[in-house]
Parts: C-alpha cells; structure tokens; sequence
C-alpha cells in the first residue's frame, strides 16, 4: 500500500428532549443580534439554495425535530388579510411565514400566542450551511467534485486530471465515482449527511479502503481551493502603509489597550426592531490558538456585545463573546488566526445559550481594509472552517470573498458628536446589497453603519457615546 495511501488515512478520520432546546428555539428566532449574526453568516458556508418557506420549515424540522416532527406539507391559510404558507404539526404547533418572509410561530412553544419570530433574511446563512444535513444527499455532486479535484491537486501522480464522475453502485452501496486510466479510483458514498471517502486500484493493492467522512477533509479541500482552481479567489490587495482612517498605535495591537462604544440601532428586518448594544474590547496580550499549525502564539483580543433588542414591545437582552487571536505582519498587516465566539440571550430573566462556536483560517486572514488609498478598491480572499460546540456540529468550511471601497472623506453626525470620517462601502450578494460604514479618522472605530439588502435599508447602527483608552472619543 502505497505512501498517499497512509497520508491520505491521516488526513481522513478514519438524547433525551430537552426543553431548553425549544427555549432556545423561540429566543433565537425572537431577536436579531446584528454583530452576532454577522459573523455567523461570515463563517458558515453559503451552500446555495433557494432559502423560502419550505427551506426554513425543513430546517426547523431537522433542528428541533421535539417541536416539528417531519411530515406535514405546505398549505395556504389567511388571516386578517395576510396569506401565510403554513406547516401544520401532530403537537399542535404551527410555523408560518408571510409574502413578507415574516416568519410566525403558534401553539403550545409559544404558550398558544401568534408570535413574531423574525424574518428568512436572519437564517438564511444557517438555513444555506445546515442543507446538506437537512436533505442528505443533495451536496454529494458538488462534495465529490471538490474532494476529487482536491486529491488531482495534492496527487497527480495517483489522480491524473481529466476523469468525470460516475454515480455507481458497488456490491450494493451507493456511490459518486471518478475513475482513473491507471486503474485507481476514489469513491463517495450517496446519501448521507456526511459521506464516506475510499480508495481503490493499484494504489490500495486493489482493496477498498476507507479514508474517513467527507467532514475529515473539508478543512484541507477549502484551504487549498485557490490553488485546485487557479484565478477563483482573486488576488489580496497590495498590502501598502495604514492610511489615515486608523491608529497606527493601536495597529500594533498593545496590551492593555480598552474601548467601549456605545451603539443605538434601528432596521426592517422584522418590522419594528430598536435596541442598543455596547461593545467592549480589550487587547488582552499575549496568548496562544489552536490554528492551521497546531498550538501558535498569538495576540488574544476580547471584545464583548451586549445590549437590548425591542420587538413589538418585548424586550430580549443578547451577548455576544468574541476572542480573536491576532499576529502583527509587516506594514501593519494584523492576521486573524482564529477566533471562539460564544453567544448567550435572555428571555424573562432566562439566560439561553445560543452558539459557541470555533473559527479557524486557513491561512490566516490578511487585515489589509485600511491599506487602500481614497478612492481604492481592495480585495480579501479569506478560507475558513467553523466548528460549532454549542450545538455540536461538523466542521463547516467556507471561502469568502470581500470586497471594499474607500469611497471618499466627509463629516457624519451622530448621537455622539460630530466627527471626520472615512466612507467605506463593502459589497454584498449583488449591486443592491452592501455595507456602507463611516470610520473615524484616526482611529477607525465605526461612527456609524447602514446595510442594504436588494436596495432597502436593512440595518442602521450609530454611535451613541464612546470612551478609547480611557479616554471620551
């Protein structure tokens, strides 16, 4: 059995209901926690399906099946001059959603009240990363054609380019196959939630061997999409001298450094949505993560969002525990190693645990946004793997792409003062959808952010008060 084979194994691997799970459910859905929210869709994949009422309804199935049990179908019911596609359950719960894509809840989750869960528009990224756990089998194409790629990529020797796939059945199980002129051959189970990887030919001494699941490779098949599929990724920005929208002080990441910003905010997510949220950070210093590496040094920053979203009246309080682990660069270049994020909601003086999860990049995320000069456009081409603790779940790899815009200098007033600025503008989904932010000039904090969503205002955050280093801003 040949070396590729062994290293190939190395890379590979070779409860009871309970009620704080619905809890969870119906605090989740209550709230909209911007900064939260953000990064979870940033570090789950986007697997790109249509997210509508079914989707969300298949999703809720498959993540609270103690509070929707799979089976019932789509139907359309009005109420009060609102046509809802609804799913109907044996427990007598009920989910709908509007025209909108408001979704509402019924029955004994919500204590018998229609209640306003949120909107499609929060989920999408969870509904996208959980697809192929939800319908198993729907990403076995595009699962293979990565794995396979992938192994072509690291063993051209073994897996000369050029082979399609083949879905095949062999002594009775299902499987994507992509069959080589040497005689070799790499296969993956149909079906499943996470499929099974063999190999086959002259390179296993033609015995079937196991690799592992498809999640054991998942973290090496992103890491190295850029160079399996050369020009996919783009190029990083030409990493220049900071510009004048930042400190360069805080640029070297000193510990000890603090601030606290205050934000008060309002959107259309789901209607009637206000709140505040304090940010407080600190450069904790020297630290270590467990990144791409193994155990690598590091500089842990803490940075804690907390605060309160009105909806409908109901009050629902958030927060949101971030660690980053950073490394200084050159030119003032910090590079995100990773991060642990951990997010708890309260409901009634209920204290939930919503997410905890682990971020790592691979390779680490360049931080070039204020290396571009006015009127520059920069690119970040960054590869990472989540895994979430809370709830357990596989690692999920994702490739994201963003891209900037230092549009221009101009003075913002906010409920903080007034105050110079630079304008960022960071694309979205399309020509409609993107991130405007204004900087504080020399010091980079964000006076002030509105997100659009397919040309509506989504999202407008604004700083309220604010102190850095101690120090009223």
């Amino acid at each position: 059995m040949s070396t590729a084979v062994l290293l190939m194994a190395a890379c590979g691997g070779g409860a009871d209901v309970d009620t704080s799970r619905a809890q969870g459910f119906v605090a989740q859905i209550a709230a909209a926690q911007p900064s939260a929210a953000d990064a979870r869709k940033r570090a789950l994949a986007a697997t790109e399906i249509t997210v509508d009422a079914a989707a969300a309804f298949d999703w809720a199935e498959y993540t609270y099946p103690e509070l929707f049990p799979k089976g019932p179908q789509n139907f359309t019911a009005p109420h009060e001059g609102v046509l809802y596609t609804v799913r109907s359950y044996a427990n007598g719960n009920y989910l709908g959603v509007t025209p909108g894509n408001d979704i509402y809840g019924l029955g004994p989750f919500t204590n018998g009240d229609l209640k306003l869960l949120g909107n499609l528009s929060e989920f999408a990224a969870q509904i996208r990363a959980d697809a192929c756990s939800v319908h198993p089998g729907s990403c076995d194409a595009d699962r293979a054609n990565q794995l396979f790629d992938w192994a072509e990529y690291t063993y051209p020797a073994l897996f000369p380019k050029g082979p399609p796939n083949a879905d095949v059945v062999r002594d009775g199980v299902d499987y994507v196959e992509r069959a080589y002129t040497n005689g070799n051959a790499l296969r993956m189970t149909r079906g499943s939630a996470d499929p099974t990887v063999y190999g086959f030919g002259p390179f296993t001494d033609d015995v079937l061997v196991s690799f592992g699941k498809w999640s054991d490779f998942a973290a090496l098949v992103h890491a190295d999409a850029c160079n399996v599929y050369p020009g996919s990724c783009g190029g990083q920005t030409p990493t220049g001298t900071l510009n004048e929208c930042t400190d360069p002080d805080v640029a070297t990441l000193p510990t000890g450094f603090t601030s606290r910003l205050v934000y008060v905010y309002s959107g259309a997510l789901t209607g009637e949505l206000t709140g505040e949220q304090t940010i407080e950070t600190v450069i904790d210093g020297p630290s270590q993560f467990e990144g791409q590496n193994g155990l690598e040094n590091a500089i842990k920053i803490t940075s804690v969002t907390s605060g309160t979203n009105i909806f409908d009246g109901e009050a629902v309080a958030t927060s949101t525990k971030v660690e980053s682990f950073e490394q200084l660069g050159s030119n003032g270049v910090t590079k995100t190693l990773g991060a642990l994020v951990e997010t708890t909601m309260s409901v009634d003086g209920i204290s939930i645990p919503m997410l905890s999860s682990k971020t790592v990049y691979t390779p680490p995320r360049e931080n070039l946004e204020f290396h571009i000069a006015l009127g520059e456009t920069g690119t970040i081409v960054s590869t990472s793997t989540t895994t979430t603790i809370v709830p357990p779940g596989s690692p999920i790899g994702s490739t994201v792409t963003d891209t900037f815009t230092f549009e221009e200098k101009v003075e913002v007033t906010v409920p903080a003062g007034k105050f110079e600025t630079c304008q960022y503008r960071t694309n979205g989904e399309n020509a409609n959808s993107y991130t405007t932010a204004w900087h504080i000039v020399g010091k980079g904090i964000a006076a002030k952010i509105v997100a659009t969503e397919n040309g509506v205002t989504t999202l407008t955050q604004q700083l309220k008060s604010g102190s850095y280093n101690g120090a009223p801003l």
